[in-house]
């Protein structure tokens, strides 16, 4: 009797632990409440906060991330771009362009003056408030260009900027990533 009452014992002992372990293991791994990590690789991943709340676009349809870049001797025109959903009333849109920017390359660069060949910001909400990173709207930001491989179509790197609604409360878009290929 005593050596059954141990097995059960130690049966029980066994699936509670089993149990805990995979509660703490599926809790620990889920990352829909996390940014996409900052690598190079071309993953098409972006991922920033706006305002403290995470911001992931969804990686099919319309709000799939990507970015476009067409490159001459002279001057680099590119835009990235994603949203976190398809025509749904809260759906949030990013947008990161640049026109005939000079020297376009690993490095940093500041989104937000209103200069011709500058980098501009767009945040957008449901269809129809735009805030632009223009510096007569914004705070000037950052873009940070921290892989562009030519070769292997790969841009990563990381952004913030801030904008101000149509009241002129500002809305912090911080922690920004991105790692993507890129078509021309």
């Amino acid at each position: 009797m005593k050596n059954s009452l141990f097995n059960s014992s130690h049966i029980i002992w066994c699936v509670s632990i089993t149990l805990f372990v995979l509660t703490v293991t599926t809790s620990c791994c889920a990352d829909d409440d996390t940014l996409p990590l900052a690598t190079q690789t071309g993953k098409q991943t972006l991922g920033c906060y706006i305002n403290n709340g995470i911001f992931v676009p969804v990686d099919n349809g319309k709000g799939r991330p990507y970015v476009l870049i067409n490159a001459t001797t002279n001057a680099t025109t590119f835009s990235i771009s994603a949203s976190n959903g398809n025509n749904r009333p809260g759906r949030e849109t990013i947008n990161i362009s640049g026109k005939d920017v000079q020297a376009f390359k690993r490095g940093n660069f500041t989104i937000g003056n209103d200069e011709p060949s500058a980098i501009h910001a767009v945040y957008t909400i449901g269809g129809g408030n735009i805030f632009s990173g223009s510096s007569t709207n914004s705070i000037p930001g950052q873009l940070t260009i921290t892989k562009f491989d030519q070769v292997n179509r790969i841009i990563a790197g990381t952004f913030e900027f801030t904008v101000l609604d149509n009241d002129g409360n500002e809305i912090n878009i911080t922690d920004g990533r991105f790692d993507m290929r890129y078509t021309n």
